[in-house]
């Protein structure tokens, strides 16, 4: 499926490579940035201090990350989020500082572990 997403500060709308609207969603807590996957099938959108699994072709939730629920940006506003090459991993910046990395759960402890010492020898 062919499409084109596009957020607004409240809603996402995804539409086909014709024009023609296919859904819309209007998250309460706003959007902010989208980044889909390398295979365009999900994406991850910033839903306020969330960050939210949709599928593209019609935006079902399939999963939040709530960064208020807990967890090393815990309350933190959320500034800036991105995947990995792999879609392994996404990375949640916050406000204050904080760094939370979210792992697949079908990926390695050991690729996780890697990846945190490569981090930390920045």
């Amino acid at each position: 499926l062919a499409a084109a997403a596009v957020a607004t500060q409240r809603s996402v709308h995804v539409f086909s490579v014709s024009g023609r609207p296919l859904a819309v969603v209007s998250p309460d807590r706003g959007v902010g940035r989208i980044v889909p996957t390398i295979d365009g099938e999900l994406a991850l959108l910033s839903e306020g201090s969330a960050l939210a699994v949709r599928r593209i072709s019609d935006l079902q939730l399939l999963h939040r990350y709530d960064l208020e629920a807990g967890g090393a940006a815990s309350g933190a506003p959320l500034r800036a989020f991105s995947l990995s090459a792999e879609n392994h991993h996404a990375f949640a910046g916050t406000a204050d500082g904080g760094l939370t990395i979210y792992a697949n759960p079908v990926v390695g402890i050991q690729v996780l572990e890697r990846l945190a010492s490569e981090l930390l020898n920045l």
